[in-house]
C-alpha cells in the first residue's frame, strides 16, 4: 500500500530526529574528548577546514538539489523511463563535481597559510590534513546520486538509518583510541574510513531500493533538457552559495581576525546551536519531497494554506528554541561543560541566538520556493546576500571581532533574504501579495523577542547556588514557560488551532508506529 505524503514526512522527520539526537550526543563526547586530549589547536583547525570544504562542495549541494526538483513529477506520475533518464545524467554529473572538488582542493592547499592566521603548532602537515579532508568530501560526492533518489521518493530514513549507525562507530572508535594513542592521526583515519564505509553501504542499500532504476539502459537527455538542468544546478549552487557565505565563512574570519584558538570558543557555542538546528532542518529536509509533491498535485490555494501552517510551526520552533538556546548556553559551557574560560559575553549568546531564529524562519520559504522552481527567478538575490555577508564580515569583524562577524550574518540576511524569497514565493506561487508574510514576520519577531526576554529574565531569578542544580532549574523554567507563552498569545489563530490537532494526530500515528 502506498503511504501518503504525511506518513512518509512523519516517518523521515521521526529517522531524522533520531539521527540528530544520535549525532548531538556522539559529537558532544566527541568533541569533549578531542579538547580534552589535542587542545583547542585541532579543535580549531579542523573547523576552519570543514568550513572550507563545506564551501567547496557548493556544486555538489547545488546537483542534489536539483535532481531532487527534476524528479518530484516523474516519481509522482510514475515515470520510471524519465526517472531513470534523469538519474543517469545527473550521476555523470556527481562524478565530474566529485573531481573538481579533488582539483580544488588541491589549489587551495599551497595557500593554506593566508587562511589559518597564527598556523597551530601540531605534529602533522596542515596540508596533508586538509587534502585527506578534501579526498573523503570527493569520494561521498561521487556516491551522492543514490541517496538522493531516496530522499526524492521520500525514504529518507533509511539515509538516517545508516547515518546513525555510522555516527556511533565513529564516536566509540575515536574516543577509544585518542584516550589511548592521543594522536590526531589515528581520529582522522577512523573518520575517513566510517564515512567511505558508510557511503558505499548507502550506495548499495539504494541500489536495491531503486527498482532497477539504475541499471536502466537509456538514452541521453536531449541538448535543450542538459541545458535546463546544468542552469537549474547553477542557479541551486547560487543559492547554497549565500548559505555557505552565511554559515561556512564565519570560522574562516574568525580564525582571521581572532586566530584558531577562538574558532574553538565559539565552536563548542556554534556546536550545541547546529545541532539544535540541524534537528529542525531534519524535519524541513524529511517535508520537502512531500512539498515537492503538493506544489505538482495541488492548487495554489492548498498550497498557501499549508504553507501558512508549516510557517507557523516553524516559528514557533524558532523562538522555543532561542529561548532555550539564550538561556542556557553561557550556563552550560562555562558552568558544567567547559569552564568559566570557554565562555562568550552575553552579548555574543545573543547574536548567536538571533542568527538561529533567523535561520529557522526561512525553511519552509525555501522548501516551498524550491518545490515550485523558483530558484531560476531571483538568482541574484543569494549572489547579493553571500557579497553583502562577505563584505560585513570583513568590515565588522575587523572593529568588532566575534560580535562584528555574527551580527554582519544577521543583517546580510534580513537584508536579502527574508523579505525577498517570500515575496518571490507570493507572486510566482501563491498569485497573491506577500504583505502579509511581512506582517505576521515583524509581529512574530516582536513575540519572539518578548518570550525570549521574558524566559531569561525568570531564569535569572532562580535563586539555587549549586551550578548544576541551578541549571535543572533553568532548564526546566525554558522547556515550559515559552510554550505556555506561544499558547496564550496564539490561542485565537486559526493555524495555531490547525496545529493542535494535528499534533494529536501525529501523536496517535506515532503510537501505532
Amino acid at each position: 500500500m502506498r503511504e501518503s505524503r504525511t506518513e512518509n514526512a512523519l516517518k523521515n522527520s521521526l529517522a531524522g530526529l533520531a539521527l540528530r539526537a544520535v549525532s548531538i550526543l556522539s559529537r558532544f563526547i566527541l568533541r569533549t574528548a578531542f579538547l580534552r586530549v589535542l587542545g583547542n589547536e585541532y579543535a580549531g583547525l579542523t573547523g576552519v577546514f570543514t568550513d572550507i570544504l563545506n564551501v567547496l562542495a557548493l556544486a555538489q549541494a547545488g546537483l542534489e538539489s536539483s535532481l531532487l526538483y527534476a524528479l518530484y513529477r516523474p516519481l509522482a506520475e510514475n515515470d520510471m523511463p524519465r526517472a531513470a533518464l534523469l538519474l543517469r545524467f545527473y550521476r555523470r554529473a556527481f562524478l565530474c563535481v566529485g573531481a573538481g572538488m579533488a582539483a580544488a582542493g588541491v589549489l587551495v592547499a599551497p595557500f593554506l597559510s593566508f587562511i589559518v592566521k597564527d598556523i597551530p603548532a601540531v605534529r602533522e602537515d596542515i596540508r596533508l590534513i586538509f587534502l585527506l579532508f578534501v579526498l573523503d568530501a570527493a569520494a561521498s560526492c561521487c556516491l551522492a546520486v543514490r541517496p538522493a533518489l531516496l530522499k526524492a521518493r521520500q525514504h529518507a530514513r533509511t539515509v538516517s538509518r545508516y547515518a546513525i549507525a555510522a555516527e556511533c562507530a565513529e564516536c566509540l572508535l575515536s574516543v577509544a583510541l585518542l584516550l589511548v594513542c592521543k594522536r590526531f592521526a589515528v581520529w582522522l583515519f577512523i573518520h575517513l574510513t566510517v564515512d567511505l564505509v558508510k557511503n558505499a553501504l548507502l550506495w548499495r542499500a539504494a541500489g536495491r531500493e531503486g527498482e532497477g532504476l539504475f541499471a536502466r539502459e537509456v538514452a541521453r537527455l536531449d541538448p535543450a533538457e542538459r541545458r535546463r538542468r546544468i542552469e537549474d544546478t547553477l542557479f541551486l549552487t547560487a543559492y547554497d552559495l549565500s548559505g555557505a557565505a552565511i554559515n561556512s565563512t564565519d570560522s574562516i574570519f574568525i580564525s582571521l581576525f581572532c586566530g584558531t584558538a577562538e574558532v574553538a570558543v565559539v565552536g563548542n557555542y556554534m556546536l550545541i546551536v547546529n545541532s539544535v538546528k540541524g534537528a529542525i532542518e531534519q524535519v524541513a529536509a524529511a517535508v520537502k519531497p512531500g512539498v515537492g509533491n503538493l506544489a505538482v498535485t495541488e492548487t495554489p490555494e492548498k498550497q498557501r494554506q499549508i504553507f501558512r501552517r508549516m510557517d507557523l510551526a516553524y516559528f514557533c520552533a524558532a523562538c522555543w528554541g532561542g529561548a532555550c538556546l539564550f538561556s542556557l548556553l553561557n550556563p552550560f559551557v562555562g558552568g558544567i561543560w567547559m569552564g568559566p574560560a570557554y565562555q562568550v559575553p552575553d552579548l555574543t549568546a545573543a547574536l548567536i541566538t538571533l542568527n538561529f531564529h533567523i535561520a529557522v524562519m526561512v525553511y519552509p520559504v525555501e522548501a516551498f520556493r524550491t518545490a515550485n522552481g523558483l530558484f531560476a527567478r531571483g538568482w541574484g538575490r543569494p549572489i547579493a546576500t553571500a557579497a553583502l555577508n562577505l563584505l560585513l564580515d570583513g568590515a565588522l569583524g575587523s572593529v568588532w571581532g566575534v560580535d562584528g562577524i555574527l551580527l554582519a550574518t544577521a543583517v546580510s540576511r534580513v537584508l536579502t533574504q527574508v523579505w525577498f524569497d517570500p515575496y518571490l514565493l507570493g507572486r510566482y506561487a501563491f498569485r497573491q501579495s506577500a504583505r502579509c508574510y511581512y506582517v505576521r514576520y515583524v509581529l512574530r519577531a516582536a513575540l519572539a523577542s518578548a518570550v525570549c526576554a521574558a524566559t531569561w529574565f525568570v531564569c535569572s531569578l532562580i535563586p539555587v547556588a549549586n551550578v548544576y542544580a541551578a541549571f535543572a532549574c533553568r532548564a526546566v523554567v525554558s522547556a515550559v514557560l515559552p510554550p505556555l507563552l506561544l499558547s496564550v498569545f496564539l490561542c485565537r489563530d486559526p493555524d495555531w488551532r490547525c496545529l493542535t490537532a494535528s499534533a494529536r494526530k501525529i501523536v496517535k500515528t506515532m503510537v501505532k508506529i
